[in-house]
């Protein structure tokens, strides 16, 4: 058992909505531009941190952003860094 840090989204997001969650990504890629940590995958934004936190791409199946902060894994990999950022 450990602690959990992230951020989720109720109600979830609707289609209708991707126009400001694409907005949001745009951010999030310009914040972490050029951090080998941020993997910008085919279908999501990725980090190389702790339990991998992700952002999907398509804004009605995002559900959580989050990550286990404590253990050595949390500890080694900067893991709430990122989580705190976003």
């Amino acid at each position: 058992m450990g602690a959990d840090a992230g951020f989720d989204m109720v109600p979830m997001l609707e289609a209708k909505d991707q126009s400001k969650w694409d907005l949001f990504l745009d951010e999030v890629k310009e914040t972490f531009k050029g951090d080998p940590k941020m993997l910008l995958k085919k279908d999501k934004i990725e980090f190389d941190a702790g339990e991998h936190p992700q952002l999907t791409l398509k804004c009605h199946y995002f559900a959580r952003f989050s990550a286990k902060i404590t253990g050595s894994t949390a500890h080694d990999t900067n893991v709430e860094y990122y989580l705190e950022k976003l």
